[in-house]
């Protein structure tokens, strides 16, 4: 099995498992490789490392939530950030101004979202 075919089954399962916590080390035991090997061929195929790759998966799916759902901003956030033990101390419509100068926002709702989910996604980087 070549590394890109190894890489999309796994891509399947975390997509499939998106929903749950997942890490490098649950990823990393589900593959049968170790964390160190398993990032370097990740990146190589993908171009990204696995954890950006599941962080940006969650975030679409939550922009998906948002646009297509009438649920809450803070239900969709805490949906699809199982993997942290909090949400963001900045998820509210007043941190808008910390976004990064190229968000195109369309309505106040966009913008309590864009600004929830960016502080979410920019304490996943800090954590």
């Amino acid at each position: 099995m070549s590394h890109q075919d190894i890489i999309q089954t796994l891509i399947e399962w975390i997509d499939e498992h998106i929903d749950q916590p997942l890490n490098i080390d649950i990823v990393a035991r589900k593959s049968g490789y170790s964390k160190w090997y398993l990032q370097r061929m990740f990146r190589t195929v993908m171009h990204q490392t696995l954890g950006d790759y599941i962080r940006q998966r969650r975030l679409l799916l939550a922009a998906e939530a948002l646009r297509t759902t009438q649920r809450p901003i803070f239900d969709i956030a805490m949906d699809l950030a199982t993997s942290r033990s909090k949400p963001s101390p900045g998820c509210s419509v007043a941190s808008s101004t910390a976004l990064p100068a190229t968000t195109a926002i369309r309505s106040p709702r966009d913008a309590a979202a864009e600004a929830c989910l960016w502080a979410w996604e920019h304490s996943l980087t800090t954590a």
